[in-house]
């Protein structure tokens, strides 16, 4: 299974938020596995060399005033995040992320307020290649 999972993101407080945040993000999503498969957050975190799932940067919704490679997010400002997954339980785990869940990125409290999700089989990816 192949899938990505779109979270709409609305700024809880006020905070700086660094251009590049890949890396804090990908941290996001593992506290997000380990709340609610510790097993799978685990094997994947200790056993993987390769990751069954990219994460995408924090991408705000409008334009941010920025200071020096950071931007200054408002309370209300919203973001759109992406997760991509390779299999069916990654994908089961970053779609059960309810709605109002609360995220820390660094400084910047994000609550959920809108999950988007396209999943295909790789079955279906194939059929549909061959068309």
């Amino acid at each position: 299974m192949l899938g990505e999972v779109v979270y709409e993101l609305r700024a809880e407080n006020s905070a700086r938020l660094p251009f590049i945040n890949g890396r804090l993000m990908h941290a996001v999503f593992f506290k997000i596995l380990n709340e609610n498969s510790p097993e799978l957050g685990n094997f994947i975190h200790n056993e993987l060399n390769l990751k069954p799932f990219t994460v995408s940067f924090l991408d705000p919704c409008k334009n941010l005033e920025n200071v020096s490679e950071h931007w200054l997010v408002s309370c209300g400002d919203k973001f759109f995040w992406r997760i991509t997954g390779l299999n069916a339980q990654i994908l089961q785990v970053a779609q059960a992320v309810p709605v109002d869940y609360k995220i820390q990125a660094g400084a910047l409290i994000l609550s959920v307020k809108k999950i988007q999700a396209d999943v295909i089989t790789i079955e279906e990816l194939i059929s549909q290649v061959k068309n």
